[in-house]
């Protein structure tokens, strides 16, 4: 009886055995985890922030190894021949549920993959050259719920690092100055040079989070002292919102209503306001008395 029972038992364990192919998930997998590694294993350019001897951000620079953008080719190839081998056994083997599998499975690590790698790192949004040939660059890094913008001013730049003076930086949080630019103006990160000299950066259409005299060198942002780099400056509210605009510009109409729509500790200053109803542009001290009028902040 119990030699019947052993054989039963080892004769379920090899029609499972024979039922259960594991080779082409096996197969599938040593593919698709190749795919990825090459993917994401070939090096990024280092980026590192340095601080001054009171504790503030000094410089921002971003190094990159000679040999990143041939190890960036050779990974990137050697991952696009391993999914191209993937699929084609695959196909060659009647393994079409396991080609709609790899590629669901890739392109969801590849998307997470890409948003992790990215997390925290600053991305340059937007360059200014002034009429000295200084170069500008603007910025930014999110990182869950928290973002910065950085203003640099172009120190040096080799085919191995790259290295920036931060003039300005500001905590991206809710407190903006709502800025009206000229008619037609990108809706994107930008660096403008206002009439008066003042480089501005703006984030997001029309919102100005910071903003750097180069002659004066003062810095202007939102974070009132409590900076955690170089940008302890004023307020960048208590400059005009109309700052933007020469004596024959044309007002942006959208931007001027979202400036009638400002709400809570975003108003600009009233001082800065009533000076541009002596402006020498009609448009802005029609702006101006509309809004004293409309929004009496």
């Amino acid at each position: 009886m119990n030699r019947l029972r052993t054989r039963s038992i080892m004769d379920a364990m090899q029609a499972t055995k024979k039922g259960k192919d594991f080779s082409p998930l096996i197969t599938s997998a040593i593919f698709i985890i190749i795919f990825l590694l090459c993917t994401y294993a070939f090096p990024d350019p280092q980026q590192s922030v340095t601080h001054d001897q009171s504790g503030n951000l000094s410089q921002f620079i971003i190094k990159t190894s000679p040999y990143a953008h041939a190890a960036d080719i050779v990974f990137q190839a050697v991952s696009v021949i391993s999914l191209v081998v993937l699929i084609i056994s695959a196909v060659r083997k009647n393994w079409q549920g396991l080609i709609l599998l790899g590629v669901m499975l890739g392109t969801l690590v590849i998307l997470f993959g890409a948003g992790l790698d990215q997390a925290g790192e600053y991305e340059d949004v937007a360059k200014f050259i002034d009429a000295k040939g200084q170069e500008y660059h603007l910025m930014t890094s999110h990182f869950l719920q928290g973002s910065h913008l950085i203003l640099g001013q172009l120190e040096r730049h080799t085919p191995y690092e790259t290295a920036y003076k931060i003039v300005d930086d500001d905590t991206w949080e809710d407190s903006y100055l709502t800025v009206v630019r000229p008619k037609g103006a990108p809706d994107s990160y930008q660096i403008y040079r206002s009439p008066s000299g003042l480089l501005v950066g703006l984030a997001d259409r029309n919102m100005c989070f910071l903003a750097y005299d180069p002659e004066k060198k003062i810095a202007y942002n939102t974070n009132n002292g409590n900076t955690i780099g170089s940008g302890s400056g004023p307020d960048v509210r208590l400059l005009s919102p109309f700052l933007l605009l020469g004596n024959s510009d044309v007002p942006n109409e959208q931007d001027f209503q979202a400036l009638l729509r400002t709400t809570g500790d975003n108003h600009p200053s009233r001082d800065a306001i009533e000076k541009e109803l002596t402006n020498p542009n009609p448009k802005v001290r029609e702006m101006a008395a509309k809004y004293l009028k409309e929004v009496k902040p």
